[in-house]
């Protein structure tokens, strides 16, 4: 997890760049550094909880990552319910950035709870 999630780190910014001169110079779209920051922000805790995700399907327990899965889903609507009216797109991807964050620290509160219970 801490391996992909360096990587991570080092390649989004980068990937950020040209999706931007891409958009901007091909597309003629020219979109804020706020939404290329919080893409970046979105993308990131996906890399570390991928590999906790497929641990606990390793394990048998599937109704974690639905739970968390569903917590995520109730907690982006209620993000967006307050940020869309107040801030439009950018609460969009802003409530979305926090609601992944959120999920890799329960992921990974998760995690240390399952070492726990298997040491």
């Amino acid at each position: 997890s801490q391996q992909m999630f360096l990587f991570a780190i080092s390649i989004v910014l980068p990937v950020l760049l040209v999706i931007d001169l891409i958009l901007r110079f091909l597309y003629k779209i020219d979109l804020s550094y706020e939404f290329l920051i919080l893409g970046g922000l979105y993308v990131l805790p996906l890399y570390y909880y991928i590999s906790i995700i497929y641990e606990l399907y390793k394990n048998n327990l599937q109704k974690i990552v639905l739970f968390v899965n569903l917590s995520g889903i109730v907690a982006k609507l209620i993000l967006n319910l307050i940020l869309l009216p107040r801030i439009g797109s950018i609460g969009a991807l802003l409530s979305s950035a926090i609601v992944v964050w959120l999920v890799l620290v329960f992921y990974v509160h998760q995690r240390r709870r399952l070492a726990w219970l298997t040491s």
